[in-house]
């Protein structure tokens, strides 16, 4: 963590200012920020600030953060897929965020509830050697550890839908972005009204029941950003990952698929979940699945 990014940081708990508890000089990879107010302490663990302990989780918090631990593994593959659909390479397309902030002297800083996501998300940078540009935080959505205003723009890509509290999780993400700053969504919906066997299906296999299209633009429209648009895509599951796997590269595809057959072998609790969710019944459900981006202006 860059010593010049406290001034971002607040307490998620009760919004005071937080002291940083470290002897070294330099960036910080270990120690402890307090927070002025309540007194809470948040622990620093090889340079991620630690707003969330696994422990504190529950319900879908508690769900997802071990979901994505258990699968961070496979990001590199379907986020290859994901800019795939959209027209561009991954490389291109993250390149285009930083290279925009570049001249400007931006900074970004990346969320998760997952310290596995987290881990892999800052692997990646060193990757493509923007390390000095990014940072980032193991955190909730809704309790961002930022002071109000902060950000000129706030991008949130496949977190809400997954979130019991969308409301409350799209006011954190205006709070914390200045005014006439954006925030973007990036979110799965259902394509038409679906069946309460595909309800239960999906409930079933991920956890988590997805919005409609009506109920993210009624979502949207409360949220009382300006210049509100909303672009709806539908998206055929089999044909987008037949058609660009050859993104994913070799080296990538086969250590995910290695790293996935010695979890079938030792997690049983893996083999009934990809089998659900990766099952025939549960592709032609994915079928009747789109996503929707969502921009508006504070």
């Amino acid at each position: 963590m860059k010593r010049n990014s406290l001034d971002l940081l607040a307490c998620p708990a009760c919004r005071a200012p937080l002291t940083l508890h470290n002897g070294t000089a330099g960036p910080v990879e270990s120690g402890r920020l307090r927070c002025e107010g309540c007194q809470k302490d948040y622990p620093i663990e090889q340079g991620i600030p630690h707003f969330v302990q696994p422990e504190q989780l529950t319900g879908l918090n508690r769900r997802f953060s071990r979901m994505y631990d258990l699968y961070s593994w496979g990001y590199r593959a379907f986020s290859k897929i994901a800019f795939a659909y959209i027209g561009m390479s991954e490389e291109t397309g993250r390149r285009e965020i930083t290279d925009w902030l570049e001249p400007r002297g931006g900074r970004v800083v990346g969320v998760d509830i997952s310290e596995k996501m987290i881990e892999w998300s800052r692997l990646r940078a060193m990757e493509e050697k923007v390390e000095d540009k990014v940072e980032f935080r193991i955190a909730d959505v809704l309790d961002l550890p930022f002071e109000d205003g902060r950000f000129n723009a706030v991008i949130v890509e496949s977190v809400l839908a997954f979130v019991e509290d969308k409301p409350r999780a799209i006011r954190e993400c205006i709070r914390v972005t200045k005014p006439g700053g954006y925030i973007g969504l990036n979110e799965s919906f259902w394509t038409k009204e679906p069946s309460p066997e595909m309800v239960a299906l999906v409930q079933d296999s991920v956890g988590s029941s997805i919005p409609t299209r009506e109920t993210w633009q009624a979502l949207w429209e409360a949220s009382g950003l300006r210049d509100r648009t909303v672009s709806l895509c539908q998206v055929n599951t089999r044909s987008e990952i037949r058609d660009r796997l050859s993104w994913v590269g070799r080296r990538w595809a086969l250590r995910g698929l290695g790293r996935m057959l010695r979890l079938s072998f030792t997690s049983p609790g893996l083999r009934q979940s990809v089998k659900k969710f990766f099952g025939r019944p549960s592709l032609d459900t994915m079928q009747e699945i789109g996503y929707g981006l969502f921009t508006g202006k504070k």
